[in-house]
């Protein structure tokens, strides 16, 4: 019985131990979004900067589907489509609340897409009370 009371808490700073070591604090982070408290600890000064530093895969096409269809990364602003990947480097960071990825069959229910083959969309939310980014 002796052993068994000595075993018992190491036993459960291992699992302890274990458990701080098997994740970021021991919350999921969500792959299709950067959130608030990523963004401000991110000590950046772009949202391109921001996506490059924490989600660089979603800065990279799979290219062409066939030789038909070229596919492409489109960034939007608060559901206004601003351009394509570029149009991150005009983005403060002070204005971005969020960051959310969403894929093809997400991204179908934008408007403004046409009759573009997106692959991905960049959806940025803006803070409260802030300007966005306006269309050229």
């Amino acid at each position: 019985m002796t052993k068994s009371r000595r075993w018992t808490p190491a036993w459960a700073l291992a699992l302890g131990l274990w458990g701080c070591a098997s994740g970021s604090g021991g919350l999921a982070r969500d792959p299709k979004l950067i959130s608030s408290l990523e963004v401000e600890a991110a000590e950046v000064r772009t949202a391109y900067e921001l996506v490059e530093r924490l989600r660089p895969l979603w800065l990279r096409s799979h290219g062409d589907r066939s030789i038909h269809l070229t596919t492409e990364i489109v960034v939007y602003q608060d559901n206004v489509m601003l351009g394509d990947i570029e149009t991150l480097r005009s983005v403060p960071i002070d204005l971005v609340e969020s960051v959310r990825s969403l894929d093809s069959s997400e991204a179908g229910r934008l408007a403004g897409l046409g009759s573009r083959h997106v692959e991905r969309v960049i959806m940025i939310i803006t803070k409260p009370n802030k300007p966005g980014i306006k269309e050229p």
